[in-house]
C-alpha cells in the first residue's frame, strides 16, 4: 500500500514522497487501523480481558484525519496542483 504512495507520484510527477516522512508513517499506522476495522474477528472474551486498544478511541479519529490531512499537504508540496483548500478548514475543526 504504502509503496503505491511513493511510486504513482514519483511516475506522474518526476518526485516522490520521502519514505521516511512523518505522513508516510502515519499513513502506515492508519492502513493498520483500517485493516483491524474491516478485518475484525469477533471473539468471544471475558470482561476481564478487554483492553484499551480493543477500542477506537477520539484521539485515533482525530489522528486519522490528521493524517489524511498532512498527506495531502506533502502531495501539494510536490505538486502544486493537489487542491488542499478544504485543509485550513479541517484544522479549525479539530
Amino acid at each position: 500500500m504504502l509503496s503505491k504512495w511513493i511510486v504513482i507520484p514519483r511516475i506522474t510527477t518526476g518526485t516522490q514522497l520521502d519514505p521516511g516522512s512523518k505522513a508516510l508513517q502515519d499513513l502506515d499506522w492508519l492502513t493498520e487501523l483500517r485493516n483491524k476495522l474491516v478485518h475484525y474477528k469477533s471473539k468471544k472474551i471475558e470482561v476481564e480481558q478487554i483492553q484499551t486498544t480493543d477500542f477506537l478511541w477520539e484521539s485515533d479519529a482525530k489522528r486519522a484525519i490528521e493524517t489524511v490531512i498532512n498527506l495531502a499537504l506533502e502531495l501539494n508540496n510536490i505538486d502544486a496542483q493537489v487542491y488542499v483548500g478544504w485543509v485550513e478548514n479541517e484544522h479549525k475543526s479539530i
